[in-house]
């Protein structure tokens, strides 16, 4: 056996003692080696960021699970989250088409609790930033954040004072011991 045989037999023999290191972050969801070209050839703009992939497949799965290419049904009930009907050529589909919301959706793993929460959102039609919140407490099991009434009124009435200058605070204070009276 010669010298070269040796140091190959050696590197074999040290690199199979070396423990191979594991990778750091979340596991792709993206499980098909095609999936990703796929996804990445998707749209106008070429994707670059693996989490706007990750987004582009929950809203995709969220879409088939929900039904919402199917829009066209009389008593299709997430009209809200999606609404071609709405969409106008070279105006934002930001009102017609909640892409966020949707894909937040589509991280829910059960089927059932997808389309419960998604009735849910659609009923109460919340912000972007707050229905993304609401899911994401459904699905980790945390519930919704639900504010005190105390701090909601509080806010409407420096918003009310701030929008309209010539109300005052006293003003505010006599509104609240007329509705403290009714309740």
């Amino acid at each position: 056996m010669s010298d070269l045989d040796k140091a190959i037999a050696l590197a074999k023999k040290i690199s199979a003692k070396i423990p191979e290191k594991k990778k750091r972050g979340r596991p792709s969801i993206l499980t098909f080696p095609n999936d990703e070209k796929y996804l990445r050839g998707i749209g106008e703009n070429r994707v670059k960021d693996i989490r706007t992939l990750h987004n582009l497949h929950y809203q995709a799965r969220a879409t088939r699970l929900l039904g919402l290419a199917k829009t066209d049904h009389p008593k299709f009930p997430y009209h809200w989250l999606t609404n071609p009907a709405g969409q106008v050529f070279g105006k934002s589909m930001q009102s017609t088409y909640k892409a966020t919301i949707i894909a937040e959706l589509g991280r829910i793993k059960d089927k059932d609790d997808m389309k419960s929460a998604a009735k849910e959102i659609c009923r109460l039609k919340p912000k972007t930033k707050d229905a993304v919140k609401m899911i994401r407490g459904w699905r980790l099991g945390r519930g919704p954040e639900v504010p005190s009434l105390e701090a909601m009124l509080h806010d409407t009435a420096e918003k009310y004072i701030e929008k309209y200058p010539n109300v005052t605070r006293k003003d505010a204070q006599e509104v609240f011991r007329i509705l403290a009276k009714e309740f």
